[in-house]
């Protein structure tokens, strides 16, 4: 997306096995190099991620979910389409798909309240920093997730198995390389174990003792001013640095979870 670039994103998605839903909320730090053009934010996400709300800075973003891939064309138009021309359509609703199935208008008051973004990162490039929340629920229908069912009908399991967009609004281009942060809350079951992409940084249950929240990072950089605070020799400070640059960073097609029986 032109002038708009993620920088960070984090995701939280409690999974109810029990009554196989999946809820999830995912907070997006992308940076504008130029306000004055920027006025809609484009999102990748299917008709089966179900968007309840997206909020920009702390206010209210109205937005559009619309597929263009759904319904290439109707019976009627594809008979009477010659081959080139539908192979132009077809090309032409790839490009769109590509660019974003969810269209979010960004609200005035966004940039005027850009203290709610988080500070940058050493390495981050410059423009304005927009925090995008998005509140979502992932239908059990999506080819982005899979539920299997032991001999009784219930789910044991739940993990991704398609594309990104199939179960999470994101930038889903390949050079949206960014760091990313899952917490995947789930079902307190004996031998229950909760794997996402990247390192787990901790596992905890809830105070109702109900539920484990399982804490992952990917590619998470260290904070340039933990760097500049920390009391270890220059040297030290010199490693810490060359690892922040080095970190690992994927773009959304190469996260995933899964959530079930260890």
């Amino acid at each position: 997306m032109a002038g708009i670039d993620l920088l960070r994103q984090s995701v939280q998605l409690n999974v109810d096995l029990d009554d196989a839903i999946i809820k999830g909320q995912t907070t997006m730090v992308v940076s504008v190099l130029n306000i004055d053009v920027a006025k809609t934010l484009y999102l990748n996400a299917r008709r089966h991620v179900l968007i309840s709300s997206i909020h920009i800075n702390g206010h209210a973003a109205k937005f559009e979910l619309a597929d263009p891939l759904e319904v290439v064309s109707s019976t009627k138009d594809f008979t009477e389409l010659k081959l080139d021309s539908f192979e132009n359509e077809l090309i032409g609703r790839f490009k769109q798909a590509d660019q974003g199935e969810l269209t979010v208008a960004i609200p005035e008051a966004a940039f005027t309240n850009t203290d709610a973004a988080p500070k940058p990162a050493k390495g981050e490039p410059k423009g304005t920093r927009l925090l995008v929340e998005v509140v979502f629920g992932v239908h059990t229908t999506s080819p982005g997730v899979t539920m299997p069912k032991n001999s009784a009908g219930r789910v044991t399991a739940c993990y991704s198995s398609g594309e990104a967009k199939d179960w999470l609004p994101c930038m889903q281009a390949t050079r949206q390389r960014v760091p990313w942060s899952f917490k995947l809350v789930v079902p307190n079951r004996e031998n229950m174990v909760a794997i996402a992409s990247g390192e787990l940084q901790s596992k905890t249950t809830t105070a109702d003792g109900q539920h484990i929240l399982f804490h992952y990072e990917l590619g998470q950089e260290t904070q340039t001013d933990e760097i500049e605070d920390s009391q270890q020799d220059s040297e030290t400070k010199q490693q810490l640095e060359e690892d922040q640059d080095v970190r690992l960073m994927v773009s959304a097609w190469s996260v995933g979870f899964f959530v079930g029986p260890g």
